[in-house]
């Protein structure tokens, strides 16, 4: 777990299909305010009304593209996503923009406000 909470600058969330009840992607964009270490860590939660699926795959990008599954691992109890190991070959630290795509994510069923995502 993280023992830091970093400072995020920028964030930005896409959603490839807006439709109610899709199945889709969301790319989350960020920027550290201060260098993510080796050994960080990302902890991102899901609104309840939005549902992890069996087709879930999450590809991150920092100073190269991870497509490996085992880097996140999703708990479906608490609703959230740990992105681990994406950081380690970058020496002083990560402080530019970080990509993470999760994708097999079904939509909300209704088009009612609710909680958002949490990094």
């Amino acid at each position: 777990m993280n023992q830091f909470t970093a400072q995020i600058k920028e964030f930005k969330l896409n959603q490839e299909s807006n439709k109610v009840a899709d199945v889709t992607t969301y790319s989350i964009y960020f920027s550290p305010i201060n260098p993510m270490p080796e050994t960080g860590s990302i902890q991102i939660g899901w609104p309840k009304q939005v549902i992890v699926t069996n087709q879930f795959n999450c590809k991150v990008r920092t100073n190269r593209l991870f497509t490996d599954q085992s880097h996140c691992t999703v708990n479906t109890d608490s609703r959230t996503i740990t992105i681990t190991g994406v950081f380690g070959e970058i020496k002083g630290g990560w402080a530019n923009q970080v990509s993470i795509e999760l994708g097999g994510m079904k939509n909300p069923i209704t088009n009612k406000e609710g909680e958002g995502f949490v990094i």
